[in-house]
């Protein structure tokens, strides 16, 4: 962990401590109410006081610990002082971030010309030699603005402007190098990139609903208002607030089923910067600042995916937390990002107006697609998805879907993901790599029949006979009840269904109840009843047809592929930089 992402925790440890202290205050001043007119202090009193000071406790504790890992002397005790101590450190400490990232950034370049690549890894061999963490700010300063002005080069797209870098790498670099920048014959390569399969239906206001790779690690969500950002540990343990399910809307045919709206538990973010006029040029600057390639990925996810949440981007881009939620932090900052907030389940985040301006204007859109492994544009047909708390809870489950997959089978690698997303529901498929199986996560929280009724329509269209299909919602009740709803309305030749929820770390199988746990792909290729239909139903079909089957539930693992793309080039010069350059300039003169 980076020095700048210490003292960020080290910052929201201390807004826990604050709101911790003001929690604690409330107590005790009633507290000393009770104290005063002699009566029975309450046992819930006593217990809330006791656990706001065992947490305050854990957090200073937590506090003192990485703060003399930073400074190497115990902190001021006082709120205000560490707060303006730590914002300073934040600012030399990012400066610092950003020339060790310039260097980082040159480590990943590479060259498919062999005389280029030897050069390229002669200066990484010095680079790794060096003990970059231990440098003198002026050390680093001096080693690091090279390869800044490099990386800088390397995404300029204004000719001009990336001439006038050029004379300055010129006096740095190998020639070799200058002019793979020049030319764009270097490229960044970096393992498990993903191949996208799009599919369109209604959207979000980012325009887009796509098969990608989501996964989620053990990681802390964010959360944030315009001026602050924390750090926020979602569990299971959390309390998540019980559906109000619809009465009497479509009679008992639905009971259990459609969920009311809340519009109370939502909350929707933009920072003072998100409704600004856009500006090509302020963009790329707040791209290379730091964390360019992470801040394109949140960019790119927010658009493709219907939004993002910290875990997901993480786990799907085999990626740091810290990385993601400084990114995430700065795009929003920024202006570039709207953050949803549901009470109690989670957030996640999409594109503000001005963010999706990027992929509209010409300049900027060409840019992103220069310094990614696809090619990207906002003019995808679908409607905007409604900023309701139901269509919101809807993105949270499908997010999380992908850590679902990954528990179900724990060596998937993600390369295409099949994904619908409405208003109030999703469909998403993860296929397997040797086999035609596909795990299938659906989820519908929603009042609306109409949509409810679309939902069943994309799954029966979706799911394959011998497909597995888990239903997820915002309860473990409801969404059982969906699953068999489904069961009920239409004949699925499945091989596998279940029913899982967000804050549920298994999946349960519809007839037993138990956990499902998946065999391995030899085990599916000896396994004779690939198709077999689960218990609930055999016993429909035994009514309908009378006929006496066994039903085997069997389970299987899927895997998945990875491919790396890489950004290749062929030289086209090998003349002397210098000649090139002159003639550059005349050109441009």
């Amino acid at each position: 962990m980076s020095k700048s992402e210490t003292v960020l925790e080290l910052q929201e440890l201390l807004k826990d401590m604050r709101s911790i202290t003001v929690d604690l205050n409330r107590s005790i001043s009633s507290l000393k109410e009770i104290l005063d007119v002699e009566e029975f202090i309450p046992t819930s009193l006593g217990e809330k006081i006791r656990t706001y000071l065992e947490k305050i406790n854990e957090k200073q504790t937590e506090f003192v610990s990485k703060y003399e890992a930073l400074n190497s002397r115990e902190p001021n005790t006082k709120y205000v002082v560490l707060e303006n101590e730590l914002e300073e450190a934040k600012k030399v400490f990012e400066e610092n971030d950003r020339y060790v990232n310039g260097i980082k950034f040159f480590l990943s370049l590479h060259s498919d010309d062999e005389k280029t690549e030897n050069i390229l890894q002669n200066r990484k061999n010095t680079l790794n030699n060096l003990n970059i963490d231990a440098m003198e700010r002026d050390d680093l300063q001096s080693l690091g603005k090279p390869y800044i002005w490099l990386q800088e080069a390397f995404w300029e797209i204004d000719a001009k402007k990336k001439f006038s870098l050029m004379y300055r790498l010129a006096s740095c670099f190998e020639e070799e190098i200058a002019m793979g920048i020049q030319f764009g014959t270097l490229s960044i390569k970096e393992p498990n990139d993903e191949v996208l399969n799009v599919e369109i239906t209604n959207n979000s206001s980012e325009k887009g609903a796509v098969e990608l790779d989501t996964s989620e690690s053990p990681v802390d969500e964010t959360e944030k208002d315009e001026n602050n950002y924390v750090v926020k540990n979602e569990s299971k343990e959390s309390e998540m607030e019980e559906p109000e399910l619809v009465d009497n809307v479509a009679g008992k045919e639905y009971e259990g089923i459609l969920v009311k709206e809340k519009p109370f538990i939502l909350h929707v973010q933009m920072s003072s910067k998100a409704e600004t006029k856009f500006g090509v040029k302020e963009f790329r600057n707040d791209i290379i600042k730091q964390y360019p390639k992470e801040k394109l990925e949140c960019m790119v996810e927010a658009l493709k995916g219907c939004g993002y949440s910290i875990k997901s981007i993480t786990e799907k881009k085999n990626g740091k937390a810290e990385s993601y939620k400084l990114s995430t932090e700065k795009l929003y900052q920024f202006g570039y990002l709207k953050r949803y907030v549901v009470d109690k389940m989670g957030e996640f985040f999409t594109l503000s107006p001005r963010g999706e301006r990027a992929f509209v204007a010409k300049d900027s859109l060409s840019f992103i697609n220069q310094n990614i492994k696809e090619k990207v544009s906002s003019q995808d047909d679908g409607e905007p998805i409604e900023d309701t708390a139901n269509s919101s809870i809807v993105r949270l489950l499908s997010f999380d879907s992908s850590i679902k997959q990954r528990k179900l089978v724990p060596d998937y690698e993600f390369v295409i993901r099949m994904n619908v997303m409405a208003t109030d529901y999703f469909v998403e498929g993860y296929p397997g790599k040797d086999s035609d199986i596909t795990n299938w996560f659906a989820g519908i929280v929603t009042e609306n029949v109409e949509q409810l009724q679309e939902f069943k329509e994309t799954v029966n269209d979706k799911v394959n006979p011998g497909d597995v299909l888990i239903v997820t919602g915002n309860t473990l009740e409801q969404a059982e009840t969906v699953a068999n709803w489904l069961l009920s309305e239409f004949t699925l030749e499945l091989r596998n269904i279940g029913y899982t929820t967000l804050f549920e770390n298994s999946v349960y199988d519809i007839a037993t109840k138990e956990p499902i746990l998946f065999e391995t792909k030899e085990s599916i290729e000896n396994d004779e009843n690939l198709t077999a239909e689960p218990p609930i139903l055999k016993e429909k079909k035994e009514k309908q047809q009378s006929e006496d089957e066994t039903v085997s539930l069997e389970e299987s693992e899927n895997t998945g592929e990875n491919k790396t793309i890489g950004k290749n080039g062929v030289a086209e010069n090998e003349s002397m930089l210098k000649d090139f350059l002159a003639i550059t300039l005349y050109s441009l003169s």
